[in-house]
């Protein structure tokens, strides 16, 4: 691997072939591009299929592997990529206001909390003859 103008590029690399010579019975090796290693390779017995091999291992040579890029990178901020968010489904209620919540209904029950007892709504029920009670947050006039 070698950075030629802020891309990286795989180099070209000669690919040898190795062909056994049968009269001295050893291991010759030849490039596969030149014709030495042809004739070499005419002389084994499965000749057409080391000759195809070289072949395609020349293209490889001559054309070279694919070349992988890599963006340089010129901003400061790096920004985190968006992944996948999954909806949030427990098995189990964590708290038990979520556990008795039904539908974010109110029930008869926690529409009224208590009746307030401070001297004024005391004097409001001699008075006025009202009571004032304390009730739910998300409770709503009927």
């Amino acid at each position: 691997m070698r950075w030629k103008g802020g891309i990286r590029v795989k180099q070209k690399s000669k690919i040898k072939l190795r062909v056994k010579d049968k009269k001295n019975k050893k291991e010759k090796r030849t490039n596969c591009i030149s014709q030495k290693g042809k004739e070499m390779a005419k002389e084994t017995p499965s000749s057409t299929q080391a000759v195809n091999k070289a072949k395609g291992t020349a293209k490889i040579a001559k054309k070279g592997t694919a070349v992988s890029t890599h963006k340089t990178y010129t901003g400061v901020r790096f920004f985190l990529p968006n992944t996948l968010k999954l909806a949030k489904a427990p098995k189990y209620a964590r708290s038990v206001k979520t556990a008795l919540k039904v539908n974010g209904h109110l029930t008869n029950y926690q529409v009224i909390s208590t009746p307030l007892t401070t001297e004024k709504a005391m004097k409001k029920m001699e008075d006025e003859n009202t009571m004032v009670f304390i009730v739910h947050k998300r409770a709503t006039k009927p």
